[in-house]
């Protein structure tokens, strides 16, 4: 039998008014063994609705000096509390939510601790605890395979504890669970602020950390860490437009192009170096010549570090009236009778056998809009702004990614550090590691049910 406290008086809304009696002002109760915390604010209250028991979180309390009692001789102001239903007990143990509210003249309960520690233990392991509550002093205990089986959110002011609450969360998990979740189960951490990358969370065997950077350091572009992507991967459409935020109706089926003319000839040797010369041909003998090819020819032959031809298309100018490209006097006409005399020579000793995965990409990409441009497929603006971001973004990328068949280590927990990253890399990175991981996952959930 528990200790009887007061009454509802009124109920407004989801607003429940209570009389409280005298005697029940004090801090602490006991009574059969148990220990009581009288009403104050914060502090829980049962309330008698039929066969269910109605808990209520005290939110407020004032003196109503317009009603008096006299008892004794005596004259007494009525004490009155504010509360608020946050769940209800029956036969099923404790519910949350406002389902049910009292009534006028339901009687009101104190709640013994033990009771109290339910409604925050319900279907939690017992075993994992990540701390108490501050007034109640419970131990807080989470069902830990819902909890990481399912989407959650920690949300606070900056300094709240929101990085602390998530650090515990994984620290509990690893000390307590590893021999249930090891080879099972793998966490990602993508960390912003660098708050992970210490000794913290998890064993150093089981932990491995990629401290990502595009700052210039003493020790070059090696100074960070590069997260491994294999080549399949890179030379994917859905890669390519996450890394460079291409644009659905123009700049993606421009990409696709590209891979596909990757895919159909990449198996033939020199196929790259053979597709150049055939374009450079073709930006110069073309029957309705594009100007903008000769920016993209001279961009090709920076990239792949050939002095020669990058000092031979300096000579190069457009004129307008003829609509020809031309050196001082001689133009490049249709027949390619010039072209093969002055400019064949020297685009015949292209190479592009020494090429990364980055050069290769900007290589193609110039190379299809010089294709796509004479055959007037394109327009020139529509696609520029992707080639200046592949451009602009390359630095960056070779810093922090690796193109390769080196498989990443596979560890329980994977933190990624993007605390040196510039703010670029931030925003495209994790939607990088989103697909790389989800395509992982998938993959591994095919192999196991075949």
């Amino acid at each position: 039998m528990s200790i009887r406290v007061g009454e509802v008086i009124a109920v407004h809304g989801t607003r429940v008014v209570l009389k409280i009696d005298e005697q029940s002002s004090k801090e602490t109760l006991f009574r059969d063994g148990d220990k009581y915390k009288g009403v104050s604010i914060r502090e829980y209250l049962s309330i008698q609705r039929g066969f269910r028991d109605i808990i209520c979180m005290v939110e407020g309390e004032y003196l109503d000096e317009s009603r008096v009692e006299t008892r004794d001789g005596g004259t007494a102001f009525v004490r009155k509390v504010e509360a608020r239903p946050i769940g209800f007990f029956d036969r099923a143990g404790f519910t949350q939510g406002i389902k049910f509210l009292p009534m006028i003249q339901d009687a009101a309960f104190l709640l013994p601790e033990e009771r109290i520690r339910s409604i925050f233990d319900r279907k939690a392991d017992s075993s994992f605890k990540i701390g108490q509550m501050l007034k109640e002093e419970i131990a807080v205990g989470l069902p830990w395979k819902r909890l990481f089986n399912s989407h959650i959110g920690i949300f606070g002011n900056t300094g709240s504890g929101k990085s602390n609450t998530l650090a515990k969360l994984h620290t509990v998990l690893f000390d307590q669970k590893l021999p249930l979740i090891a080879g099972k189960s793998r966490f990602i951490i993508l960390d912003f602020n660098g708050e992970y990358g210490g000794e913290q969370l998890a064993p150093a065997e089981h932990k491995r950390v990629y401290q990502l950077s595009t700052q210039e350091r003493a020790g070059g572009a090696g100074a960070g860490d590069k997260f491994p992507l294999s080549p399949a991967e890179f030379w994917d459409l859905e890669t390519l437009s996450l890394l460079f935020q291409a644009t659905m109706n123009t700049q993606r089926p421009f990409l696709s192009r590209v891979l596909t003319g990757k895919a159909r000839y990449e198996t033939n040797p020199g196929s790259l170096a053979a597709y150049a010369k055939s374009k450079f041909r073709q930006a110069f003998c073309a029957g309705e010549v594009r100007p903008a090819t000769l920016d993209l020819m001279r961009a090709i032959a920076r990239r792949i570090n050939n002095q020669p031809l990058e000092d031979l298309l300096k000579e190069v100018s457009w004129h307008q009236r003829a609509t020809r490209f031309h050196i001082g006097t001689v133009y490049f006409n249709a027949d390619g009778e010039n072209y093969d005399a002055l400019i064949a020579p020297t685009v015949e000793a292209l190479d592009t056998v020494n090429l990364d995965d980055f050069d290769q990409l900007i290589v193609r990409v110039n190379l299809q809009l010089m294709s796509d441009l004479n055959t007037g497929f394109v327009q020139f603006e529509h696609i520029q702004p992707l080639l200046k971001r592949v451009e602009s973004s390359l630095k960056s990328m070779r810093r922090v990614l690796s193109i390769g068949d080196a498989a990443e280590l596979e560890r329980v927990l994977t933190v990624i550090s993007l605390r040196r990253c510039n703010n670029e890399v931030k925003k495209v990175l994790p939607l990088l590691f989103a697909k790389h991981y989800s395509t992982e996952s998938l993959k591994s959930a095919v192999y196991a049910s075949s």
